[in-house]
């Protein structure tokens, strides 16, 4: 998600805050927002993860338009999706 430039330009100024970033484990933090697409208006929760020591040179976002999802079970469903899109690519190599 970082690498569009509609989503950087979104998460940047929660990227320069130092408020409401929270421990996830023991080597990355936490911080959401909620934003409006920029087109479609429609509502959007952004995760970002971030690494508790490199801050900005490691940062993952995941996104749901399920803005009452709690973050860390975002996260966790975005776990799985990873292990089904692999297992996809594997079956079609």
């Amino acid at each position: 998600m970082r690498k569009n430039k509609q989503i950087l330009k979104l998460i940047t100024p929660a990227l320069n805050s130092n408020d409401g970033w929270e421990i996830y484990d023991q080597n990355d933090e936490l911080k959401s927002i909620q934003v409006k697409l920029p087109n479609t208006g429609l509502a959007m929760k952004i995760v970002i993860l971030r690494d508790r020591e490199k801050k900005e040179k490691n940062i993952r976002c995941f996104g749901t338009t399920n803005v009452q999802l709690p973050s860390k079970d975002i996260l966790r469903k975005y776990r799985f999706r990873w292990i089904i899109e692999n297992g996809i690519k594997d079956l079609a190599a």
